[in-house]
C-alpha cells in the first residue's frame, strides 16, 4: 500500500535527520532498518473506508482482499505481525527490539532510563500523520481527534494525557542534543532525504 510505504518513509527521514545531527555514537543503520519496517503489518487495523484516496489504483475490494491475506496468515494483533514480517527479512534482534519499541504504551519505560535509539524512533513515528510530516502538537491533535471519541473514559483520557506530555518531554530531550529545532523537520525540508531512503539496502 502505498500510504503505508510513504509513512515509513518519511518515519525513516524523520529518524535520519535526527541521527546525523547527533555527535555521540548511535545505531543509525538499525534506526534507519526498524523505521522502514515497523509498520508492515499495520493494514490489519485500518479501517480501509477511511481515506479511499489512500486505496488508489487497486480500489477497496483489492485492499480488503490483501487485509484478509494478512490476518490469516499473521493473525489480527498488528503488533505481532510488525514483528513476524520483520523476521522474514532476517534482521538483527536489535532491529526486532527498536520495532517493539514504537508505540505510545511503551514509552515511559525507555524515557525513563533515556535510551535515545528507542525515543528516536518512537518520536519519529510520532511526527508522522496520514497526510505527512508534521509538527508534534499538530500530530498529538489528530491523535486526539481520531482516538479520543472512542476511548473516551476518564481513565483512558489520563492515560492518553500521559503519553502525550512524555512525546514532549522526549522531544525536547532529542533536540536538547542536537544543532536544529523541531520545526527545521517538514515535509518540504526532508523531500530529499525521503526519495535517498528509497535506495535504502536491509541487512
Amino acid at each position: 500500500m502505498f500510504s503505508l510505504q510513504a509513512h515509513q518513509l518519511r518515519v525513516a527521514a524523520v529518524a535520519k535527520t535526527i541521527c546525523e545531527k547527533l555527535e555521540n555514537s548511535i545505531d543509525s543503520k538499525s534506526i534507519l532498518t526498524a523505521c522502514l519496517l515497523h509498520d508492515m503489518g499495520n493494514i490489519l487495523k485500518f479501517d480501509l473506508n477511511l481515506f479511499p484516496q489512500f486505496l488508489e489504483p487497486e480500489g477497496l475490494e483489492y485492499w480488503q482482499k490483501v487485509k484478509q491475506e494478512f490476518e490469516e496468515k499473521y493473525g489480527s494483533d498488528e503488533y505481532k505481525a510488525n514483528i513476524a514480517i520483520a523476521e522474514e527479512f532476517k534482521v538483527k534482534p536489535k532491529i526486532l527490539d527498536l520495532i517493539s519499541s514504537i508505540g505510545f504504551e511503551k514509552i515511559e519505560k525507555y524515557f525513563l532510563v533515556k535510551n535515545l535509539e528507542k525515543m528516536i524512533c518512537e518520536y519519529a513515528d510520532c511526527r508522522v500523520a496520514p497526510t505527512g510530516i508534521v509538527s508534534l502538537d499538530e500530530r498529538l491533535f489528530d491523535l486526539e481527534k481520531r482516538y479520543g471519541s472512542r476511548h473516551f473514559g476518564q481513565k483512558d483520557k489520563h492515560m492518553r494525557q500521559k503519553y502525550y506530555d512524555l512525546e514532549r518531554q522526549s522531544e525536547k530531550y532529542i533536540f536538547e542534543k542536537i544543532a536544529m529545532k523541531p520545526e527545521e523537520i517538514s515535509e518540504e525540508a526532508l523531500n530529499d532525504t525521503i526519495q535517498e531512503l528509497k535506495l535504502f539496502k536491509l541487512s
